[in-house]
């Protein structure tokens, strides 16, 4: 499928929902959605479509909180980005965790840094701020105040510098279950960096992808 065929089935699957679409090239364009299509535009682009997600980011734009979802059509060599605002007063999206496990951590720094609540999350707790940060402060919001006692964690001088237990010196919490190599202990990685299950040889190559193991010569 062409990046063109893509795009117009984004266009006529979410079609009224839309709020505004700008294609800046051939392989990158940006969708507006409304808050309250953010489950269906997950289920279209991971489900149907079949794109990776990249990332999710968000900003505080001064009119309220914009949460970008960064979808990559890797045949197609197009990025799609699904860019959706909510207000200051009421931000609340759906979580798309349950459609894209990938999703998970990113919105947990969403919600601690800009405040965005995730209804449906599976882990709402806080992922890079220490668990007695103040209720209702985010660090990335515009009119965030600065509290003298927490100004160390958001200016680059991390818990796990000051002898926090919770924060080893890899920066991840001890209850994330994180390795010193920085994977999760649960995530079966092994020493090479690369997954158990995801059958890969010595070589780098997946087993199930005729990759040469090693050089034979």
């Amino acid at each position: 499928m062409k990046a063109e065929d893509t795009i117009n089935r984004i266009r006529g699957a979410l079609g009224g929902h839309l709020a505004g679409f700008e294609q800046k090239s051939e392989n990158r364009v940006y969708v507006e959605i409304r808050p309250e299509t953010v489950i269906e535009a997950g289920q279209l682009m991971f489900e149907e479509i079949g794109a990776r997600l990249q990332i999710c980011t968000g900003i505080d734009t001064g009119q309220g909180i914009e949460v970008m979802y960064h979808w990559a059509l890797d045949t197609e060599d197009c990025v799609v980005t699904m860019r959706v605002t909510v207000p200051y007063e009421d931000p609340k999206l759906e979580s798309i965790a349950g459609i894209c496990p990938a999703a998970e951590w990113i919105e947990r720094e969403m919600w601690e840094l800009l405040g965005v609540e995730f209804n449906g999350h599976p882990d709402m707790r806080h992922l890079l701020l220490s668990d007695d940060w103040p209720e209702g402060n985010y660090p990335l919001r515009k009119t965030n105040p600065v509290i003298p006692e927490f100004a160390k964690q958001m200016s680059g001088i991390s818990a796990c510098e000051q002898g926090d237990p919770g924060h080893p010196q890899g920066g991840f919490r001890d209850d994330d279950n994180v390795s010193k190599g920085g994977f999760r202990d649960d995530d079966n990685v092994s020493k090479g960096g690369f997954r158990d299950d995801d059958n890969v040889g010595k070589g780098g190559f997946r087993d199930d992808e005729g990759g040469a193991m090693e050089d034979e010569s």
